[in-house]
């Protein structure tokens, strides 16, 4: 009885959420005030997005479809569209921070707005290991590479930096750089990364592929913000790093209240979240952050 019941109100959950952000894009792109990418289908990326959501819980444990409110639903998987981005392509995450849920493209997410955006055809994220020849130069305000020399022991030494080439439609490149510690403070912009202490996170355990995404957001970031539309893409990003941002002042005040210091901040009203019950799964969300990039 429970099970069918919890059945009956995320069917209803589905109809008020996703249905009614599909709705909306529609509306919106009949009226030609929303241009989605050739060959993007809204409503396959918000079906995949609405099935990620029955997975995700936030920090405590608690599924994202009871914690997080239905408006901050409903405008994440709308910035997931206008973006034109697919969860299961894993070119973004939904992502929860207290009440809230917001969308954050992935490494992946960035190379697919920079190539649709700009005149990029490819990129390749690479790592300097400690014991590698590495040099670079400038020319006309870009930054080449004219050697790279590695070999198989040395991928076994520690992560000096990483580097990524992008290749443009007019057969020129343009190089990006990284050291370590660039790549680390772009980390700790991020929630789950705890420092060099902390062992099991994935960022220490798989420091090569962390690094290689980070330089890769870092390299085509500024083509998706010189982009003609890419205010749209501004304000759903600034968005997502508001909500964070509210989220850990949250954090910060309880654990002083919690030490014993009064702080008075005010009536806050806040939005009823729906009661929903998703399906039971293992999968936390919070794992899946590709803040590792650090934007």
């Amino acid at each position: 009885m429970a099970q069918k019941q919890g059945q009956q109100q995320t069917a209803l959950a589905k109809k008020e959420v996703v249905d009614q952000v599909e709705s909306r894009v529609n509306q919106l792109t009949s009226k030609g005030e929303l241009q989605l990418p050739p060959n993007y289908s809204a409503a396959n990326a918000l079906k995949s997005a609405w099935l990620k959501l029955q997975e995700i819980k936030d920090r405590n444990g608690k599924p994202a479809l009871q914690a997080c409110t239905r408006t901050s639903i409903q405008n994440a998987l709308f910035d997931m569209v206008i973006q034109g981005m697919d969860p299961s392509r894993d070119q973004g995450y939904l992502i929860p921070y207290g009440q809230q849920l917001v969308f954050q493209r992935s490494a992946y997410g960035d190379l697919a707005l920079a190539k649709r955006q700009g005149n990029i055809k490819e990129a390749t994220p690479e790592v300097v290991f400690e014991g590698d020849e590495f040099e670079f130069r400038k020319d006309n305000g870009r930054t080449i590479v004219d050697k790279h020399k590695s070999n198989l022991k040395n991928r076994k030494n520690p992560v000096e930096g990483a580097y990524c080439t992008l290749y443009f439609t007019d057969g020129t490149t343009d190089t990006e750089i990284m050291d370590i510690d660039e790549i680390k403070k772009a980390w700790q912009q991020g929630q789950v990364y705890k420092g060099d202490d902390t062992k099991d996170i994935v960022h220490n355990k798989f420091t090569a592929e962390m690094a290689k995404k980070t330089v890769l957001s870092r390299a085509v970031k500024r083509y998706i913000r010189s982009a003609d539309d890419s205010h749209l893409f501004t304000e759903a990003v600034e968005r997502a790093e508001e909500v964070r941002a509210e989220h850990e002042a949250e954090v910060e005040i309880t654990e002083e209240a919690n030490q014993g210091e009064v702080i008075d901040v005010g009536d806050i009203e806040e939005e009823e979240a729906p009661e929903v019950e998703p399906e039971e799964d293992q999968s936390t969300g919070q794992q899946k952050i590709d803040p590792e990039a650090g934007f």
